[in-house]
């Protein structure tokens, strides 16, 4: 029985070194880890990376545990494009309610309208201008700083929603 699986990519750097890059994971978390210096010796490795989403907590904790730090980064080379914004939030309202309670996330109304994409609550009103600072307020971009609502209460309420977890390399399905 397998409990998990990676996906590695093999190159030479400027140096010449051998370097692996695991382009796609899956499974137990712990299965991963331990499997780590085997991939490291089997292809006389000099270097190993992976992307771990934020939002992969334990994951990261376990990583650092070991005394594996990593960097902050944005999944590269993936294109995400939100369709239809009011629709996505909907069909994510149970993390919207697990994040700040049912009565609170059933309030809320996120859309588009002329002024751009909105998010709000009762009379308070936060608005996105375009695609592209929808997609950094929703997903989080750890190069830069992402909006934040004027309103402090509507920007606390958000906090707890947003970045999203993302989708990461591999087998995705939404």
């Amino acid at each position: 029985q397998y409990l998990a699986y990676v996906i590695l990519r093999i190159t030479q750097n400027k140096e010449k070194k051998t370097v692996g890059y695991i382009s796609e994971y899956a499974g137990a978390r712990s299965a991963i880890i331990s499997s780590l210096n085997e991939v490291i010796s089997r292809y006389k490795l000099d270097g190993l990376s992976f992307t771990v989403p934020e939002y992969d907590e334990d994951f990261l904790l376990n990583l650092r545990n070991l005394g594996l730090e990593g960097k902050k980064d944005f999944l590269l080379g993936h294109t995400v494009k939100i369709i239809n914004f009011s629709r996505l939030m909907q069909d994510l309202l149970p993390l919207v309610e697990a994040r700040i309670g049912q009565e609170t996330a059933r309030a809320m109304e996120f859309g588009k309208d002329d002024k751009g994409f909105y998010i709000s609550l009762g009379r308070k009103r936060f608005v996105l201008p375009d695609e592209e600072s929808l997609l950094h307020f929703v997903f989080g971009l750890p190069r830069r700083k992402a909006p934040v609502p004027k309103d402090k209460e509507l920007a606390k309420i958000l906090k707890r929603i947003f970045p999203l977890p993302s989708v990461v390399p591999g087998l995705n399905y939404v």
